[in-house]
């Protein structure tokens, strides 16, 4: 039991020292978007249409499905 407990210690103690790699919170695609899609949805778009606008009007145009959308803009209400 001890040498597993010392090894265990050994483990959390490199585990300590190691310096954290920063992480860049993943941002979503959409984001770029975000106010366009809320203006539009206010107005009465539907999802469809929004979909159509984020394929043929956007700049940079993307092609996303209409659950994506849906979840972007729940998240967004929460």
């Amino acid at each position: 039991m001890t040498q597993h407990s010392t090894l265990l210690d050994a483990i959390h103690a490199e585990q300590i020292a190691r310096p954290q790699r920063p992480y860049a919170q993943r941002t979503s695609k959409l984001a770029r978007h975000r106010h366009t899609i809320v203006e539009l949805r206010n107005a009465g778009a539907t999802l469809g249409d929004i979909q159509h606008y984020l394929r043929a009007m956007a700049k940079p145009a993307m092609q996303v499905e209409r659950s994506t959308i849906l979840r972007f803009l729940q998240k967004i209400e929460a």
